[in-house]
């Protein structure tokens, strides 16, 4: 057990603790696992109301951000090479015979270059596919008209709360304005908003 990184263990009456494994770099260099069937594994599209067969991919780990009521706040950001991102798709849909995905990152846009990236790649090869992901508010808006472009039929946004003084407290970063505005884009895109709201901060 002493020689296993990131785990506590008791040994009699004492309790110690580790350190930390390291995060895994080169997320590139990690095999795409589709040896399974669908029915394995079943899941559906996130934020929509009918049962549309779906499964996950990740095309980046970590988050850049620093709310202090988050887990994996701070945790070092890693990304994926969009092409190889999108040829995990590829090879899933044709596979799994899905038409829809789950992007399980943290926060898919929290680099909006990189989700711009992941979306204009989708775009280019016609893949036709729907897909929800997480997102912050606080981003470039038009990256929702590309995100709506290459498919995205629903976001869940991590709004936390309606008052300004709670939202700095919590390290939020993110203001009112920019949270209506996301909003409001959202609608006018027809992109389905899960709202993430958050109760009793001080």
């Amino acid at each position: 057990l002493r020689e296993v990184k990131g785990i506590s263990y008791r040994e009699g009456n004492r309790i110690f603790h580790n350190p930390d494994q390291a995060v895994f770099e080169d997320l590139d260099s990690l095999p795409i696992y589709s040896d399974f069937k669908w029915e394995q594994y079943p899941e559906y599209l996130f934020g929509n109301p009918e049962l549309i067969p779906a499964t996950s991919v990740i095309s980046s780990r970590g988050c850049p951000y620093q709310c202090i009521f988050c887990s994996k706040a701070g945790m070092k950001y890693r990304l994926r090479d969009p092409q190889k991102v999108v040829d995990e798709i590829e090879i899933l849909k044709e596979q799994l015979r899905v038409e829809a995905f789950n992007f399980l990152d943290l926060t898919f846009t929290a680099n909006p270059k990189h989700a711009q990236a992941v979306c204009q790649e989708i775009i280019q090869r016609g893949l036709n596919i729907k897909w929800w992901c997480e997102s912050r508010a606080n981003i470039p808006l038009e990256l929702l008209d590309t995100m709506k472009a290459a498919g995205c039929v629903a976001v869940a946004v991590g709004i936390e709360s309606g008052s300004p003084t709670v939202l700095s407290r919590i390290s939020k970063g993110i203001s009112i304005q920019a949270i209506l505005a996301f909003c409001q884009r959202c609608i006018e895109r027809g992109i389905t908003l899960q709202p993430y709201f958050m109760f009793s901060h001080p």
